[in-house]
């Protein structure tokens, strides 16, 4: 009765994911040609295990190739934690998969992923921290993160890159949003069964 009413729930909370808003992405006055193809990104949720990459997270990128961004349905419990998951992932796809050239990052290196998960981090995460706690909070939860794959380099990699990753809002501009004031998002109703 326990595995049936898990899976009722899983299914609740899956299709509930159809409502979610999308984000803006910056764009340039500039009219540039079209990026090339990408190949389709998967986002998918699963019953998630306590051991290896998965560990305790909530939400994890796979990839690069191809890439797919898997939600915990065991560890999330409401809209507000999926769209924050969501938001901190996206951020991941973007700096491995649309920053161009040089400037795409490589999540296999200590001082990439701690870059990426300082952005992550202060776009989700630490969104609605305060000006007094901002720092502290982005700057613990990209240790923690960067420590699961580096735990000997994680917090001194946060170290070295935090300055200049607070500076990056890509893919947003200040036009797009008012930083540290997270827009409200209506969610549309869900039918129980």
């Amino acid at each position: 009765r326990k595995g049936r009413e898990q899976q009722q729930e899983f299914e609740r909370r899956n299709t509930s994911l159809a409502g979610l808003p999308t984000f803006p992405i910056a764009t340039s006055a500039r009219q540039s040609p079209p990026p090339p193809a990408q190949p389709p990104m998967e986002i998918q949720c699963s019953w998630c295990g306590d051991e290896g990459p998965e560990g305790s997270a909530r939400a994890f990128v796979k990839g690069p190739d191809p890439m797919s961004i898997t939600l915990c349905a065991n560890r999330l419990q409401s809209l507000e934690e999926v769209e924050e998951v969501l938001v901190h992932e996206l951020i991941h796809v973007y700096d491995v998969r649309v920053r161009k050239g040089s400037d795409a990052l490589d999540l296999r290196q200590c001082d990439q992923l701690a870059y990426s998960e300082v952005r992550a981090a202060r776009e989700a995460e630490c969104f609605n921290s305060s000006r007094f706690t901002k720092a502290y909070c982005v700057r613990d939860r990209a240790a923690v993160a960067t420590s699961n794959m580096f735990p000997k380099d994680g917090r001194h990699c946060v170290a070295q890159v935090y300055e200049e990753a607070m500076k990056d809002l890509s893919p947003f501009n200040n036009s797009d949003r008012d930083v540290g004031k997270k827009t409200s998002i209506h969610y549309p109703p869900h039918s129980e069964k």
